[in-house]
């Protein structure tokens, strides 16, 4: 049976976000234990953590290594791994002490798996064994209701540092030209599972800016609940959403927010289909688990 070790840094994703959202689809036919190393202020990790990461995953013998964004995965192991990879391929390129660690780590693993069909063949530059296999999200909690949505309301999602500026531009250009935007995420009020996914349900559509993402929570689980994403995505992020929602992003966001209603509403439900399609756990994590099968046993 395959073995797994997950390394969980973004416990704040709660208990219906985020990557480790495939374990439990994984524990069905490999063997799973989880190391939590969350966040500390800023994003930052204790050397504690980063040791106790290090020691779990090499005494475990596993095959396959879950680890969440910019988090080190461990070169001494006794056999082959597979890595997940969150990252735009650039960030692994640079000469930073820590970039070229990780680096000299990808290098080593015998099977990179990407998060985007861009940032693998990026990542090919650096290892020659990389899968394309999406992010996932839960489509059976993040799904619409039959309640009629506010033509002008917006959700905004925060947490995209690299890009706050043209984010919160977007934001305020919706609010000049009359929308309502709910802005929830990092510096907002707290809001519970619930109540977020009330507030996509409920909205016309998710304003994002995220010029180099790979992959997203906040788009997956818009396009889930039938919402169009507008403002401006990156390569990666668009395969993520219907061709229909791609057509959106290519006019100016003037144009965006002008958008009838009824085509969001369209446009949301060919985002729908799309994450269905391609996106929901179960067929992310046995896609996950043939190419990591095929490859390393």
């Amino acid at each position: 049976m395959l073995r797994v070790i997950a390394h969980n840094r973004f416990t704040h994703h709660g208990n219906r976000g985020g990557y480790t959202q495939v374990l439990p689809h994984l524990a069905q036919s490999a063997e799973v234990s989880v190391i939590d190393l969350p966040l500390r202020r800023r994003g930052t990790r204790t050397a504690f953590e980063w040791w106790r990461s290090r020691r779990a995953a090499a005494g475990a013998d596993a095959e396959l290594h879950v680890y969440p964004e910019q988090t080190l995965f461990p070169r001494l192991v006794s056999n082959s791994v597979a890595a997940v990879c969150h990252q735009p391929p650039e960030r692994y390129l640079t000469y930073r002490p820590r970039d070229s660690l990780v680096r000299l780590a990808l290098r080593s693993a015998a099977l990179l798996v990407a998060l985007g069909p861009r940032q693998a063949q990026g990542l090919r530059a650096v290892n020659p064994t990389v899968e394309f296999v999406p992010h996932g999200v839960d489509t059976a909690w993040f799904a619409p209701s039959d309640t009629a949505i506010d033509a002008q309301r917006y959700i905004v999602v925060r947490g995209w540092l690299r890009d706050a500026k043209q984010q919160a531009a977007l934001s305020d250009f919706a609010r000049d030209l009359g929308g309502r935007v709910v802005e929830i995420g990092a510096g907002a009020p707290w809001i519970s599972n619930e109540e977020y996914r009330r507030a996509l349900r409920d909205s016309a559509a998710v304003l994002l800016w995220i010029s180099n993402g790979v992959a997203s929570n906040a788009v997956l689980e818009a396009a889930s609940c039938g919402k169009p994403v507008l403002g401006h995505l990156s390569g990666d992020l668009q395969s993520y959403v219907s061709e229909a929602n791609r057509e959106l992003l290519s006019s100016p966001v003037k144009v965006q927010l002008a958008t009838p209603p009824d085509e969001l509403v369209h446009v949301g439900y060919e985002n729908r289909k799309h994450v269905l399609s391609q996106c929901a756990w179960p067929d992310v994590a046995a896609r996950l688990l043939c190419v990591v099968n095929s490859t390393i046993t």
